[in-house]
Parts: C-alpha cells; sequence; structure tokens
C-alpha cells in the first residue's frame, strides 16, 4: 500500500488545472470565431472537463494517512470540487443559451437538457422539436409521385 505523497498530489492537481486552463484558453477562441454548431460541441467538452476534475477530487482517497486527516483531506476536496462543479454547471447554461438562440439541432444537445425524473434509472427520450425541422419531401405529398 502506498503512502499519500501530498507533494505529488498537489503537482498532479496543479497539472490538471494548468491543463484546463490551456483547454479554456484555447476554447475562448474558438468560441468566438466559431460557427454556431460549434458552440454545443465546445460548451460540451468544457462542461465535461470541468466536471471530471471535480469528480476526480470527491472520488480520491488518500491511502496509508490516519482517518482525521482523511476526513479533513476530504472536507477540502469537497469544496474544491464545487468550485470545478460551479464551473461545469455554467457551460451547461451557456450551451443552454445557445441552443434557444441559435435554434440548434445537434447530437450534443441531451448533453444540454434538464432531467427532472423522479427515477434515476429512467433514460432521458430526447429534445423534441417542431416537425419541420426534421421534414424530408418524402415526408409530405410533394414528394410522392
Amino acid at each position: 500500500e502506498e503512502v499519500f505523497n501530498g507533494d505529488a498530489f498537489n503537482q498532479a492537481l496543479e497539472a490538471r488545472i494548468v491543463e484546463l486552463k490551456a483547454l479554456n484558453d484555447q476554447a475562448g477562441l474558438l468560441l468566438k470565431s466559431a460557427a454556431p454548431e460549434i458552440l454545443l460541441g465546445t460548451y460540451r467538452l468544457l462542461m465535461q472537463s470541468y466536471d471530471s476534475v471535480g469528480e476526480e477530487l470527491l472520488g480520491y482517497r488518500p491511502q496509508g494517512v490516519p482517518a482525521d486527516f482523511v476526513k479533513g483531506f476530504q472536507t477540502q476536496m469537497k469544496s474544491m470540487a464545487a468550485n470545478f462543479h460551479k464551473q461545469a454547471g455554467s457551460y451547461y447554461q451557456q450551451g443552454r443559451k445557445a441552443i434557444a438562440a441559435h435554434k440548434l439541432s445537434t447530437l450534443f444537445n441531451l448533453d444540454f437538457q434538464e432531467l427532472r425524473s423522479k427515477h434515476k434509472s429512467q433514460a432521458p427520450v430526447g429534445v423534441r422539436y417542431p416537425a419541420s425541422l426534421s421534414l424530408s419531401p418524402m415526408d409530405t405529398h410533394k414528394g410522392v409521385k
């Protein structure tokens, strides 16, 4: 069993934060110049990246240290993870605004649905769009000869 090394953990965390900052900088440039269809993919990547770091912090358990250290460590990580989840939530909201503003219909729309199901095992059914957005000439009488 490996004993928790605080310095190594801090270096790894700092490296993840630097990666997120670089991703954020690149995404910012893309968001300024991208077509509306690219917005959702960019917001999705940012949202998932920040959420992933938050989940990693919540799930990390230092080994080989006293129980009171673990408890204090997890309290600190919970606070730090909340900041990453808050930023992920911000990108989620920006994605929802982009969908509404640009009337986007992409594969990424499902990632920006609000799921308010009482039963967590219930799978999402998708997003509803006006039928006119999905009609082809074969769906109308004009396509039938």
